[in-house]
């Protein structure tokens, strides 16, 4: 079979897509490809899928971090789904720490056991919010229009989090 074309991920079904470099916050997070071509083979029987911290993660051989049974019956690969789509909320992710740089391989396969070559895509998740500030130094103002004020940003868990950020509301 042909390789399933690009991989999309959106923040929800039927959300917002979500940028190659971008970010999600949500277990309903979607994850749909397009559907591949056996040409005038016997058709497409299903889908392996992992879900992996590696970018060379096969997943015809290891389903990642996803631990949960494969749905559909099959001597290709560990995760197989006959569906073009999954949501991370019906994933058993291992240790239940999702959050992370992960990539999404998606191989298909008939029902003789060929596969196509594998179709992988960023995943990006981060449910932290960042650490609250709490320093902040500030000069003594008096009768000026103008004063400078700083702040320590902390870390954010994951890495998302922009180093320049800037407080709100002022």
């Amino acid at each position: 079979p042909d390789a399933v074309a690009a991989i999309t991920i959106q923040k929800s079904q039927g959300g917002d897509v979500v940028a190659e470099d971008g970010w999600v916050n949500s277990q309903s997070t979607y994850i749909s490809w397009g559907a591949s071509d056996d040409h005038d083979g016997i058709g497409v029987d299903g889908y392996c899928v992992s879900l992996s911290t590696s970018d060379t993660n096969d997943p015809a051989t290891s389903a990642g971090v996803i631990q949960n049974d494969s749905p559909l019956a099959n001597d290709v690969c560990p995760y197989a789904i006959s569906d073009t789509h999954l949501t991370l909320s019906g994933l058993n992710i291992g240790n239940n720490s999702a959050d992370g740089i992960y990539y999404v391989a998606v191989k298909a396969f008939d029902e003789l056991g060929n596969v196509s070559d594998v179709s992988t895509r960023i995943l990006k998740i981060d449910t932290q919010p960042p650490s609250v500030t709490t320093v902040i130094t500030a000069p003594q103002i008096s009768n000026t229009k103008a004063f400078h004020v700083s702040w320590l940003t902390g870390p954010d868990p994951v890495g998302a989090s922009d180093p320049g950020s800037h407080p709100s509301g002022f």
